[in-house]
């Protein structure tokens, strides 16, 4: 009985932290896969974000490090063809992602980088990748044993 009790707690507290940053991690599965793939349909329908193989490399595996959501800014909206129309303002809603990633360079070697992902949308409407910076982390730099 007391060993059911403890796995019933090890199940409670896994299942936050599988659950954290849910929606970002699918979005950036859906967005590394169509990259990998060129599917270049799918990605601008994703946003308006890069990640090329042939030149970025292949992202194999990554973490989600944080998610920094950024204030919520006016974006002036489309005016309609009727003179005189007032512009429309909506709020912009952002967030920054930073993502520890296993990369497969174009040269075939595996290497480390921190990609920082720029998801934004009008208010209550989709997320969209709309940036991303990679750098390369440094072996040195890593406490994380060797592969």
């Amino acid at each position: 009985m007391r060993s059911l009790k403890v796995a019933l707690l090890l199940a409670a507290l896994a299942g936050p932290s599988c659950a954290r940053h849910s929606q970002e991690r699918q979005a950036l599965i859906d967005f590394f896969q169509a990259a990998r793939l060129r599917d270049t349909t799918v990605l601008a329908n994703m946003g308006t974000a890069t990640f090329e193989p042939r030149t970025d490399g292949v992202v194999q595996q990554f973490d989600i490090e944080r998610v920094e959501e950024q204030e919520a800014r006016a974006d002036s909206g489309r005016t309609t063809a009727t003179p005189g129309a007032a512009r429309t303002f909506t709020l912009r809603e952002s967030k920054i992602v930073t993502v520890v990633a296993q990369v497969r360079t174009p040269g075939g070697e595996l290497a480390r980088e921190r990609l920082v992902v720029t998801f934004e949308r009008p208010q209550g409407e989709r997320w969209t990748i709309t940036q991303l910076r990679a750098s390369r982390i440094s072996p040195a730099a890593s406490s994380a044993p060797p592969n």
